[in-house]
């Protein structure tokens, strides 16, 4: 890792890394398994499972694991945005992980099942009905993805890791038909089995722990469960959040970002005159905005100026 990983991160990348082995065992066995990490937000889930999925595929004598040749993980969201979000925050984090190692599913896909020594992100949306890579036949493709699936499961050569982002999407019931995610881990009769082991990464994991307790052939793990203390304690997350909003009507984004604007440029002007008494590098202070998606340019323009 290129990252040292705080004291909390290493202790929940161990405590994953033993559930991802003894799951690898169980399913030698033929047993599935399933289990969750769960984090606040801002505690870097990311970087716990970069680190136990570099650790798996390349062994650490820090965290004390030996590589697993024969695992491959399949990382599904139901956002494309998040999944080359993830994919950029584990090629910084993690000094083994090359792009060819992450790689991201769409139509193009053309293998017959997926390799092994691989993290793939694929989006719900790319397996419904309508899909390309729900179907076979099309664009070179031989098989389905459900085809793949079945294919990689039942190869005897690769363990499959399924890992659900944000486990706390896709979990809810749907009358009449099951959703892609719960065919994912339920598997579908006469197309694709159950997968053999689920790691849900959240925030909030009610749902996934529900749908893994409605699963008789699965053996559901303790959940790794980070420490919120611990978190506070490191400083990456804040005892208190301020939020700041008018109890009157109206429109009043652009009056709160011209009040942060005007606290940030008063920190440069302090950190300026800081630098020139105490001789020190020049400090520049920077304004970070969250915009809407898909923001027209005229609305930019406005919170530029």
């Amino acid at each position: 890792m290129r990252y040292e990983l705080m004291d909390y991160q290493r202790s929940a990348a161990i405590d994953v890394l033993n559930r991802l082995a003894r799951a690898r065992r169980d399913w030698a066995e033929g047993e599935r398994s399933s289990f969750a990490l769960s984090a606040i937000t801002g505690s870097g889930k990311t970087v716990i499972a970069t680190a136990a999925i570099e650790a798996t595929l390349f062994g650490s004598a820090d965290l004390g694991v030996d590589p697993d040749p024969s695992a491959t993980f399949l990382w599904i969201t139901d956002d494309p945005a998040l999944n080359r979000q993830t994919r950029n925050r584990m090629l910084d984090a993690s000094d083994l992980l090359a792009p060819k190692t992450l790689v991201e599913i769409d139509d193009g896909y053309l293998n017959a099942e997926l390799r092994a020594n691989r993290v793939y992100f694929l989006n719900i949306q790319k397996l419904s009905k309508s899909s390309r890579l729900t179907q076979s036949g099309t664009n070179l493709r031989q098989a389905s993805f459900w085809d793949v699936l079945t294919n990689t499961i039942s190869s005897g050569t690769t363990t499959l890791y399924l890992i659900l982002d944000e486990a706390h999407r896709g979990m809810k019931r749907v009358a009449d038909r099951k959703t892609i995610v719960q065919r994912l881990i339920h598997g579908e009769p006469g197309s694709n089995p159950p997968v053999p082991v689920v790691w849900g990464i959240s925030a909030t994991i009610e749902r996934f722990t529900t749908a893994m307790g409605e699963t008789p052939d699965r053996t559901g793990y303790p959940h790794v469960s980070v420490d919120i203390d611990k978190v506070r304690t490191s400083g990456l997350v804040k005892d208190e959040i301020g939020l700041e909003q008018p109890d009157e009507k109206g429109t009043f984004s652009t009056t709160l970002l011209r009040d942060a604007v005007k606290t940030t440029l008063n920190f440069e002007q302090r950190w300026a005159a800081y630098s020139a008494t105490e001789g020190e590098p020049l400090v520049l202070p920077a304004l970070v905005v969250q915009v809407p998606d898909k923001a027209d340019e005229d609305k930019l323009g406005e919170m530029v100026s």
